[in-house]
């Protein structure tokens, strides 16, 4: 069976598989087929036995990094909620990091003392049904 090294203690000499059946298996060090010790995110290859992996070989030597975060985009029903109730001061824009036509927008409502808030409305409104990402690039989720 095949499976990652999830993780391994050197002060026990123990560790844990992730089995690609979505098992988990406990292994020691004594059934470890390789010269060095092992990592996490390593690909190996193991004879599973009721939980337990024997005879453990390293199938790829360069260990899988894992991120412990992944960055998503900006939420889509923020910034169409942004855009409708305070779309007049560029909050969505801000929101989605649009600061220089946050600014703008927000500029025209204050400076206009509001007359022309309607003209900044109209804009959010425009960019709530047409932009569907954020300033780095990422989807709207």
């Amino acid at each position: 069976m095949r499976g990652t090294v999830i993780s391994f203690d050197r002060m026990s000499n123990t560790g844990i598989i992730s089995g690609y059946d979505g098992n988990r298996y406990t292994f020691y060090r004594q059934d470890w087929r390789a010269n060095s010790f092992p990592q996490t995110g390593l690909e190996i290859d193991f004879v599973a036995e009721n939980y337990f992996a024997r005879e453990v070989m390293v199938i790829q030597s360069n260990p899988v990094q894992y991120s412990a975060t992944v960055k998503t985009g900006k939420e889509r029903i923020a910034f169409i909620l942004l855009g409708i109730f305070l779309g007049a001061f560029g909050a969505h824009n801000f929101y989605a990091g649009y600061n220089g036509k946050a600014i703008a927008q927000l500029l025209i409502t204050i400076l206009s003392f509001g007359f022309l808030s309607i003209v900044s409305w109209i804009w959010a409104i425009i960019e709530v049904i047409t932009v569907t990402v954020d300033s780095t690039g990422r989807p709207m989720t």
